[in-house]
């Protein structure tokens, strides 16, 4: 229940800060977006005033086509933006937890470790990790499960933080490490950015 907390804990914060610097950004997109469209109307009301009055229809269709391009290079421009600035997000914070992991982590990395053996569902699984994180996957390993037997490999891998774990002949694995967490909230982040701005 606290390891959970806590990984909930970090997680939420991490997640928070990047929603709100997504935001940021994203207003500073929207406002981009409109004056494109804005300039894009004046430039079709322009290209509508040189066609002849008896080209009435050839009017309305040119000027459909450039709001329509001008909404769509607008909402393309907004999707990159989120996209870029959501990366440096998630970049700033996997840094910043490299350098310093907060007092939760211990927490949040038992919690990690239980959820990647129990997703590999395997009698024997190894786990793996970076080297600083070593010795408390050591620990954690030998608490998770009377049933199963968890070992640590001897080889670290390149990460922020968390677990890799995958059975002894690696037919099945679970990327549990921090990296692969905020990759997977992507989508989700992405979701309530675009509902914000949809309202």
């Amino acid at each position: 229940m606290i390891a959970q907390s806590a990984l909930d804990n970090v997680i939420g914060k991490v997640v928070e800060e990047a929603k709100q610097e997504i935001l940021k950004i994203l207003e500073s997109g929207k406002m981009d977006g409109q004056d494109i469209l804005h300039q894009a109307q004046r430039e079709a009301e322009v290209e509508a005033g040189k066609v002849l009055s008896s080209k009435d229809r050839q009017v309305e269709s040119l000027s459909r086509r450039i709001i329509g391009s001008a909404e769509l290079e607008a909402r393309n421009k907004s999707l990159r933006i989120v996209e870029e600035n959501m990366n440096k997000v998630f970049e700033n914070a996997l840094a910043k937890l490299s350098k310093n992991k907060p007092k939760e982590y211990k927490e949040a990395m038992r919690k990690m470790v239980s959820e990647a053996v129990e997703a590999v569902g395997a009698e024997k699984v190894i786990l793996s990790c970076n080297s600083d994180d070593k010795s408390l996957v050591q620990g954690i390993a030998k608490q998770v499960s009377k049933s199963i037997e968890v070992s640590v490999a001897g080889k670290p891998i390149v990460c922020v933080g968390g677990v890799r774990a995958a059975t002894t002949d690696g037919s099945i694995g679970f990327d549990n490490t921090l990296e692969a967490r905020l990759i997977r909230m992507k989508p989700i982040l992405r979701k309530q950015i675009a509902d914000h701005f949809s309202k």
